[in-house]
């Protein structure tokens, strides 16, 4: 809201300058949940592919 203020007649500040400071917390924001997300990405893969135990009802026995 305050970038889309800067545009207007009365506003004392640049434009330039406000959306300038946007864009840059814009994509740092970015960036850090990119991140986040391909660490989670390889935290799930990892666990999907871990070998489980699995009881047989026939026998009674945790199999994998």
């Amino acid at each position: 809201m305050i970038s889309i203020f800067t545009f207007l007649p009365f506003s004392p500040k640049d434009p330039t300058s406000m959306i300038g400071t946007f864009l840059f917390v814009l994509m740092f924001t970015m960036f850090k949940e990119a991140f986040e997300d391909y660490k989670r990405y390889q935290q799930d893969k990892e666990i999907n592919n871990k070998t489980a135990l699995v009881m047989n009802v026939n026998n009674f026995k945790f199999e994998d």
